[in-house]
């Protein structure tokens, strides 16, 4: 199980879900508990999302310091996307590949409609699965 502080889904859905299409951050890891989170402001495009690699690799060292792993990339899609598109299992793949030591991989997809939902999926394998994440405080 996985779990997710209430802050952290409200800081999600407070940037991603009121920024334009494509937009993301990154999501970070401590004893199975999603804690920490970076809005990425330069990566918004209205076709992809290119995270900043730069600045977030800076918010990675600083979260590495703290114990907290880098787990995932968070971005938006509009409510045609109900699982991550094939370009984000090909980037999760690539990321794995370059960066061995990632124990997990986690896309929570924002969908941004008439209200906003976050729909987690982490690589297993070769493919995303969606996952249960329990809120907490």
């Amino acid at each position: 199980m996985v779990y997710c502080k209430n802050k952290i889904i409200d800081n999600i859905a407070e940037t991603i879900g009121s920024s334009p299409l494509e937009s993301g951050g990154i999501i970070g890891i401590y004893k199975d508990v999603i804690c920490a989170y970076c809005f990425d402001p330069k990566g918004s495009n209205q076709d992809k999302y290119f995270p900043d690699i730069n600045s977030l690799n800076g918010v990675i060292q600083t979260w590495m310091e703290h114990e907290v792993e880098f787990v995932g990339i968070v971005h938006s899609q509009t409510d045609d996307f109900k699982i991550p598109p094939k370009r984000d299992l090909e980037y999760a793949l690539l990321l794995k590949k370059a960066n061995p030591e990632i124990k997990r991989l986690i896309f929570p997809i924002v969908h941004v409609g008439e209200q906003i939902n976050i729909y987690f999926y982490e690589l297993i394998g070769e493919e995303f699965v969606q996952i249960e994440v329990k809120s907490v405080e």
